[in-house]
């Protein structure tokens, strides 16, 4: 070494200030928060709702042999798919009454009501169906049927062997 004292190194500027980065770790850590609690909230909903297990109506359907629950299903497709039509049809028309100053309330209240009918009437002809279906049994049929309905009712939407609600 020479004795001759070396300059320092100059100092590079910065690109991008620390302020930037600071902000941008920030951000980043919010955006993880927020992530986690919508995918935890969404996992406790799905939670929740195997817990509950199937409604009654998923229950008495599931419970039906097979020939019978393909064959209710079918006759139900084209009424479930009308159905499907009209209410994207009618969710234009709610879309454009909350947008619209002043609200409608009258006609808005009418289009609700109407797609609650309209799931009504679809539940009703599914009841129909199974409700037939019952009452053509004989009392050996009906009374399998009804442990088919209370093991879908413990069960869940669980395969079989595993177990369901409360179990």
């Amino acid at each position: 070494m020479t004795g001759t004292p070396q300059s320092p190194t100059p100092r590079r500027k910065r690109l991008v200030p620390i302020w930037v980065k600071v902000l941008l770790a920030v951000s980043l850590a919010l955006n993880f928060a927020i992530a986690g609690f919508v995918g935890g909230s969404v996992m406790r909903v799905q939670r929740e709702a195997r817990e509950e297990g199937p409604g009654a109506g998923f229950a008495f359907i599931k419970a039906l042999d097979r020939e019978d629950r393909r064959e209710t299903l079918r006759s139900m497709r084209d009424v479930s798919r009308v159905a499907r039509r009209e209410s994207r049809q009618e969710m234009a028309q709610i879309l454009e009454i909350l947008r619209a100053e002043p609200l409608d309330e009258d006609k808005l209240r009418l289009l609700l009501n109407d797609q609650v009918a309209r799931v009504g009437q679809v539940q009703l002809r599914i009841s129909s169906r199974v409700f037939e279906l019952v009452v053509q049994m004989g009392p050996e049929a009906r009374m399998a049927y009804a442990d088919r309905v209370e093991e879908v009712l413990k069960r869940g939407s669980r395969p079989k062997g595993q177990p369901g609600p409360g179990n």
